[in-house]
């Protein structure tokens, strides 16, 4: 994934390519509403992977990233990965919390995706992986209009930007020096841009309603002051309430290690066949990442099994003890229909040029 310009939407997750999200007017809107409902940013049609957390690019397997190089001013989420090459413009980042695409997780009982539209959500997604909770709603921290020479409060917080920049005060305090801090604005504040300054320094351009995500705020010492600042830059601003939270860096390294450890085996992909070796025991499921649709076929040491959808999205097996070989086999809807009629056009078509060939060879010997 390139992190920088969000011109670079060619999000293929939808599309069950190897990628993570999609800008079109066509979509698979299961992964869609997904990603919608732990907290990541919807766009129109599309699902940008925007507004995420280190927990949720866990467990989406993203491992490498091309970071731009630039004057950064502030903390950003990808400095919790680790450098690993580098060119004149670029970093290429290494995710060490990356989840492989295939792991073995406990069985459980099937739950819905979270009809929510927050980050607190991923919790759920972590427990259903044999994780504990990562995410801690901190308390509701202060929030204030700032015009530049004062601060005031208000039970309804409106801000502008006429001729003099307004914008909203958020103040909060970090509970560990290593865990992150996010900010999630709720999804029913006006659609409305605005600039997001930490501690007075400039960190990107936003947008508030159902373009919100997360909004990564970095790491710091415990009890340190930490000033956010919503600076509007067209018409009008309501917010009422300011969600932030932090994520326990011990707990994600704990949950990810012990799924690595699980991870399938020599997963090898070609074309649409996807082949791995797993080891399991007694009631454990193989989870996957690869967006679940009704074209997928499935076996299990040769034999075929019933493909099940984790969450409504993802493709996931029942497994019995034991080393399996598993593979996956895409074949699209309609395919085989598709090639029956195909093959009887092209019958059609052959008959009906050996008849004419006939009729002339005829006509010739008249």
């Amino acid at each position: 994934m390139k992190i920088g310009r969000r011109a670079i939407q060619n999000e293929g997750l939808g599309y069950n390519y190897p990628g993570i999200s999609h800008y079109s007017s066509t979509y698979d809107k299961k992964v869609s509403d997904f990603l919608e409902h732990y907290g990541v940013s919807h766009r129109m049609f599309g699902s940008t992977y925007h507004g995420t957390t280190l927990a949720l690019d866990a467990f989406l397997g993203i491992r490498y990233v091309l970071r731009e190089k630039g004057a950064v001013h502030v903390q950003v989420q990808t400095d919790h990965y680790r450098k690993i090459a580098e060119t004149e413009t670029f970093e290429v980042l290494e995710n060490p919390y990356a989840l492989p695409l295939g792991f073995v997780i406990d069985d459980h009982d099937e739950m819905p995706v979270p009809q929510t539209y927050s980050i607190a959500a991923q919790n759920e997604l972590v427990q259903l992986c044999g994780g504990e909770p990562l995410i801690t709603r901190l308390d509701d921290p202060d929030l204030f209009v700032w015009d530049g020479d004062e601060l005031s409060r208000s039970p309804l917080i409106v801000a502008k930007r006429p001729e003099a920049e307004t914008s909203i005060a958020i103040y909060t305090q970090s509970l560990n020096e290593e865990d992150p801090l996010y900010l999630q604005l709720p999804f029913e504040t006006d659609e409305t841009w605005f600039q997001l300054w930490i501690d007075q320094n400039y960190a990107q351009d936003e947008h508030t309603g159902i373009d919100a995500g997360a909004l990564y705020l970095g790491a710091y010492p415990p009890g340190q002051d930490i000033l956010i600042q919503l600076v509007v830059r067209d018409q009008l601003l309501r917010l009422t309430r300011a969600e932030v939270y932090s994520l326990d860096i011990s707990a994600l390294t704990q949950w990810t290690q012990k799924l690595q450890k699980q991870a399938a085996q020599n997963i090898q992909i070609h074309g649409s066949t996807i082949t791995m070796h797993v080891q399991a025991e007694a009631g454990q499921r193989l989870l996957t990442t690869v967006p679940y649709d009704k074209g997928w076929h499935a076996e299990i040491d040769g034999q075929p099994t019933a493909v099940t959808p984790f969450q409504n999205t993802f493709i996931e097996l029942p497994l019995s003890e034991g080393t399996h070989e598993i593979k996956l086999v895409f074949r699209p809807r309609g395919l085989t229909l598709g090639l029956v009629i195909t093959a009887g056009g092209i019958l059609t078509a052959l008959a009906c040029a050996g008849a004419e060939r006939k009729k002339r060879t005829e006509k010739s010997r008249l």
